[in-house]
């Protein structure tokens, strides 16, 4: 088994690599000494990753088998991971996943504004982060590193952060999963309430597993000292690794996580409405076995996306209402451009909010908000879900992005705070990833969690195999 583990290692999901583990059938060190080897066949063409911390990840190893041996039950255990630049092991969504037996190899690229203008390219000192589809494109961003490390099949399961689009605009354009969960849900970096933390996956199910332990905890662990593994750690593909202090095990209760089937999830993990990972068509709606009354919107009332990228995500949309997962209504979805409002909240966010309160801008802002949620809400009051491109765009080349603005089909959900995802929707003519954003209302990720799994179950996504993307 453990061969077997080493050899297909990129196909496999996160809670396959749990259920293994908690089984006893691999070592916890062995999805650990996978990911690091795929990692050092692909940083040559893809360079996901900032710092890597082998000799950290493989005491953590060591760490999770002992707790398994004491009996322990954690959902994640012995699961790779990789975590964004600046958010660190600190953060406390990344303490529950570390307290669920979850392993951090390293941290991930994230733009750098010194380095260009705009914010879908990864930075690392060996060069851009490469999209793994198009190595000509960029990956999108901010959360560059992690949606790559994800789609080349390095770790199963990466942190990314939302202020903008950031998880869901990178998942689109390398062909995975991102969630934004609703706004407030967890605390985020910034004081606008903006950004949201969030996972990349590749599965339905790991998508699942990450709310159900981030959510569903009861309490945090003991919180951590400073980012980083032991020092004196070496390299892995020129990636430099890290040095300081080493996290707190906290693998176990006060958490209360449990696992009963390594397959599903029950509402012990926080998940309602009876939510199965095993069968996505469990807990339906009432109104003929649909997940939910859906509402289609290519511009939102103001964006121009490009017709292809239209049609390919609508074809994704249109299987879920042909399997009748969900049936359509015709609601006019007619946003303002929220640039201006979502620029004076993040500005107002980083200094005294006095000096502009009485501006034109921030009257504006406010006129912009407020007509927003009212079409929000008179779409949400006749509809469960409101589908859109992820992106009005494919992903750019290196050298910018043109006038298009990526973040135009996501940000507007940023500043009115309901959860959000993107998944694989199919690809362009020219191999670029698209992907369907779904978009619901607060407090409703459960849905959001078995549409996404409805859709793989009707078009499973292509997972890396292990000669792609190695250099």
């Amino acid at each position: 088994m453990t061969t077997r583990v080493l050899h297909d290692y990129p196909a496999f999901g996160a809670t396959e690599l749990a259920a293994l583990v908690s089984a006893g059938l691999i070592a916890p060190s062995a999805p650990v000494e996978a990911a690091l080897a795929r990692l050092r066949q692909t940083d040559g063409v893809l360079r996901a990753f900032t710092a890597c911390w082998p000799a950290w990840a493989a005491h953590r190893a060591g760490v999770v088998g002992r707790a398994l041996a004491r009996g322990a039950q954690l959902p994640l255990a012995g699961v790779p991971i990789a975590v964004k630049a600046g958010s660190g092991v600190t953060a406390p969504t990344t303490r529950r996943l570390l307290a669920a037996g979850a392993i951090v190899i390293g941290t991930t690229a994230v733009p750098v504004a010194a380095a260009h203008p705009w914010q879908t390219w990864g930075h690392t000192a060996r060069g851009p982060t490469a999209n793994p589809w198009r190595p000509d494109r960029v990956p999108g961003g901010s959360s560059a590193g992690s949606a790559v490390a994800v789609a080349s099949g390095v770790v199963p399961l990466a942190t990314a952060g939302d202020g903008a689009g950031s998880t869901r605009i990178p998942a689109a354009w390398c062909g995975v999963v991102g969630l934004k969960p609703t706004s407030g849900r967890f605390p985020g970096p910034d004081r606008a309430g903006l950004t949201v933390p969030g996972p990349i996956v590749r599965r339905a199910v790991d998508a699942a597993a990450w709310w159900a332990v981030v959510a569903g905890a009861r309490e945090l662990p003991p919180a951590l000292p400073p980012e980083g593994g032991p020092a004196g750690e070496g390299r892995v593909g020129g990636v430099s690794s890290a040095a300081g202090g080493e996290p707190i095990p906290g693998l176990y209760p006060p958490l209360g996580i449990g696992l009963p089937d390594p397959f599903g999830l029950s509402d012990s993990f926080g998940l309602s409405d009876s939510f199965e990972l095993s069968d996505p068509f469990v807990g339906r709606e009432r109104d003929g076995g649909r997940l939910g009354i859906a509402v289609w919107s290519s511009t939102l009332g103001f964006a121009s996306p490009e017709p292809e990228v239209v049609a390919i995500s609508r074809a994704a949309a249109d299987r879920l209402a042909a399997a009748g997962v969900l049936a359509w209504t015709d609601v006019p979805v007619e946003l303002l451009d929220p640039e201006a409002a979502w620029t004076v909240l993040r500005a107002a966010s980083a200094g005294p909010w006095t000096a502009a309160a009485g501006t034109a801008a921030a009257s504006n802002a406010a006129t912009v908000r407020a007509h927003n949620d009212r079409c929000l809400a008179g779409v949400f009051a006749r509809a469960h879900v409101l589908l859109t491109p992820t992106t009005p765009n494919r992903p750019h080349p290196h050298a910018g992005p043109g006038e298009i603005r990526s973040v135009s089909l996501t940000w507007a959900f940023n500043l009115s705070g309901q959860p959000a995802v993107s998944v694989p929707a199919g690809f362009t003519a020219d191999g670029c990833p698209v992907g369907l954003q779904i978009v619901g209302r607060h407090g409703e990720e459960g849905r959001l969690l078995r549409l996404v799994a409805a859709l793989e179950r009707l078009v499973p996504w292509p997972s890396p195999g292990p000669d792609q993307w190695t250099g």
